[in-house]
């Protein structure tokens, strides 16, 4: 299917899983195949992701970022590897562990604006911005031996909202 295109691969970190099902339902919505669709978090997020989403189609399965690797990659080689600038890819494996929801799209070029829209939409976060932010707490990149942070209630909740999606107008 993706024989001689050019391909990309588009990837986005929202601070709670409910914004992360937004961009996939608008993805899905533009006709994004789920198999192109992967979603990243960490441990308790998939636990609880896998409750919420228990006996719903609601897309691509959630992985946790402690089996996101490659033979001989940590997360931050397979994000790099896929094209996002390594001190990018430290901040967004961080910002799973700490209790985000990465989604990573495999799309063609010539979507590739399209769909950066549609994930641009619910908010991700901004790696520079929280990438500062944790250098300001003392941290200075990923440690995927760290334990992963355990969501509150209110994330909990967040995690529970319905998700709207609606078509841009124009």
């Amino acid at each position: 299917m993706w024989a001689n295109r050019i391909m990309k691969i588009v990837t986005r970190v929202y601070d709670g899983y409910g914004k992360a099902r937004q961009a996939v339902a608008g993805l899905q919505a533009l006709g994004i195949h789920p198999s192109d669709i992967h979603l990243t978090a960490n441990r308790f997020i998939c636990e609880q992701a896998a409750k919420l989403d228990q006996g719903a189609s609601l897309g691509p399965p959630i992985a946790d970022i402690g089996r996101m690797s490659a033979p001989g990659r940590d997360p931050v080689g397979v994000l790099v590897d896929a094209g996002v600038a390594e001190a990018n890819a430290h901040v967004f494996c961080e910002a799973v562990r700490r209790g985000g929801t990465m989604v990573r799209v495999q799309t063609d070029d010539a979507r590739a604006i399209e769909v950066e829209a549609i994930m641009d939409r619910p908010r991700p976060v901004d790696a520079a911005a929280r990438g500062d932010d944790y250098r300001r707490e003392g941290w200075t990149r990923f440690d995927a031996q760290a334990e992963p942070f355990m969501p509150g209630t209110a994330d909990l909740e967040r995690m529970n909202e319905p998700v709207r999606w609606q078509k841009p107008l124009g």
